[in-house]
């Protein structure tokens, strides 16, 4: 997948092709002010939700949203219109392949893992179930952690290469 958004010098900057993407397009030709200055914060809120290399990648989805708002738009609570939300939906589906969707199913169960164990009062009833929780919890880590390198290398391998504009990926093993 081409690059849709990047991060530069701590400004989001755009891949020209992006506005071929009709979810994206709307935003841009919606916008009318001079420096299309609100496409642009709105390709910026787009980017942080939804980009695997964002800084906020890492929150769990409620706190990311909460934050990017507050970080990205200046409001907490900023409401974003239907064609952000489109444009979002869209953006998730060009990056993501499967081992993607894997890995963010299973970053969730590990947040929820973490609330539940936050969250909950040990007492005689569930602290057998607690104490077994952690027993696992570093296989679970060993194996999120290979998971997460699997990504890494398939992020990797997608962006690789080579003189003609030839992907190796592609062209060379079919």
């Amino acid at each position: 997948m081409a690059k849709i958004f990047d991060l530069v010098n701590n400004n989001v900057v755009v891949n020209p092709e992006v506005l071929s993407v009709p979810q994206f397009s709307t935003i841009w030709s919606k916008d009318k002010t001079k420096d299309k200055v609100n496409a642009f914060k709105a390709f910026t809120y787009i980017y942080h939700i939804s980009d695997w290399n964002s800084p906020y990648a890492n929150f769990p989805e409620k706190r990311k949203e909460e934050t990017v708002k507050a970080d990205c738009m200046g409001d907490s609570n900023y409401t974003p219109t239907q064609e952000v939300i489109d444009a979002i939906k869209k953006y998730k589906e060009l990056q993501e392949t499967p081992l993607q969707r894997l890995l963010q199913a299973t970053k969730n169960k590990v947040d929820d893992i973490a609330t539940y164990l936050e969250s909950t009062s040990i007492d005689d009833d569930n602290i057998k179930t607690i104490m077994d929780a952690f027993g696992k919890i570093s296989t679970t880590i060993a194996n999120f952690d290979k998971l997460q390198q699997a990504v890494q290398k398939e992020k990797e391998q997608s962006n690789v290469h080579i003189r003609g504009n030839k992907d190796i990926n592609t062209d060379f093993n079919e």
